[in-house]
């Protein structure tokens, strides 16, 4: 059954979400009422979030949705979400509520991919997913290494540094400098060898980092396909906010699990993107400009900033000022 919201739905959610007397302009509107495949572009302080919020907070009246599916809403931090349930309040807890999922992407990735493909490696669940207890770990490991140890130690980025940032690959789970990359060195050498079985201990015992939680959702997509019709099966909409932020490889695992039959909308602004401060990253968001809406309106400038603004940007973008001049 399709879902239609009108005009009476959108000013229910402005009583709701807007100051007495304020409105959604039309480019707003449009995006909450557009529930297709789109890539939403919002200029800074347009009002994504609430629009966003709004669009969510009317598909919580038509809830359940057919065939009980849910709706999935992933950010890059828990300020996010915090900020999505503060603003809802009481009229959104339907949303919080299975079969919807609020979370980070890494949480995401986590519960639904991550820890299923550990749990069938080892039969037992993860200690810790998180950077700062495995380096310490790799430390505390450091010394048991011998035949590789002296090979790092002569290193001039510095051993242990090099041995932290060693991943898993993300497609055939070799020893890489990149989750991406190559093996850092050939695998039938003892050097290899000694890393990988480190590498290998340390997961056995429960310690990953961010980057091996992807690269276990990518071997447990790969040895069980099925489950992206499971999770398609689950949520009938798909809203990934701040989209600019996302990795290639958070984007290509998000492509990978759902299929046709899940609208899925990306929200950002590719001119906030953190990967413009990085040279080794790259932003995974390639943005469809025929399969697109645009949010130009700023609350957050002046019209003479606006009119600035716009033409120093890295991709261009219109922005339109709030009407004050300074």
């Amino acid at each position: 059954m399709r879902i239609l919201i009108t005009n009476d739905d959108i000013s229910w959610a402005e009583h709701i979400l807007l100051p007495l007397g304020k409105y959604f302009n039309e480019e707003q509107k449009a995006v909450i009422r557009c529930l297709e495949t789109k890539d939403i572009l919002a200029c800074p302080g347009s009002g994504k979030t609430t629009a966003l919020l709004a669009k969510l907070l009317i598909l919580s009246r038509q809830m359940p949705l057919e065939n009980n599916r849910g709706i999935c809403v992933l950010t890059h931090t828990n300020v996010a979400i915090d900020e999505i349930r503060k603003k809802a309040g009481v009229s959104a807890s339907k949303l919080f509520s299975y079969p919807n999922h609020f979370g980070t992407i890494q949480s995401f990735v986590d519960k639904f991919l991550a820890i299923p493909s550990y749990i069938l490696r080892f039969e037992k669940r993860p200690m810790y997913i998180d950077n700062e207890v495995f380096n310490s770990v790799i430390e505390r490991s450091y010394n048991t290494l011998h035949t590789a140890r002296a090979w790092l130690d002569r290193r001039r980025d510095g051993g242990l540094e090099y041995l932290k940032s060693l991943r898993f690959n993300k497609d055939n789970f070799c020893i890489s400098p990149k989750i991406d990359g190559q093996a850092f060195i050939g695998t039938n050498t003892p050097t290899y060898g000694e890393i990988n079985r480190l590498k290998l201990r340390i997961l056995d015992w429960g310690y990953l980092c961010y980057e091996d939680a992807y690269s276990l959702a990518f071997e447990y997509h790969r040895e069980h396909p099925g489950i992206r019709e499971l999770i398609s099966k689950r949520f009938a909409y798909v809203f990934i906010d701040e989209m600019q932020d996302s990795s290639t490889t958070q984007s290509e695992l998000l492509n990978n699990i759902f299929n046709e039959s899940v609208v899925i909308q990306k929200i950002g602004d590719l001119n906030q993107s953190i990967f413009d401060y990085d040279a080794d990253l790259e932003c995974g968001w390639t943005v469809n400009n025929d399969c697109s809406l645009c949010i130009t309106g700023s609350k957050r400038f002046p019209s003479s900033i606006a009119s600035k603004v716009e033409n120093l940007c890295v991709c261009r973008q219109t922005i339109a000022g709030n009407g004050r001049q300074k």
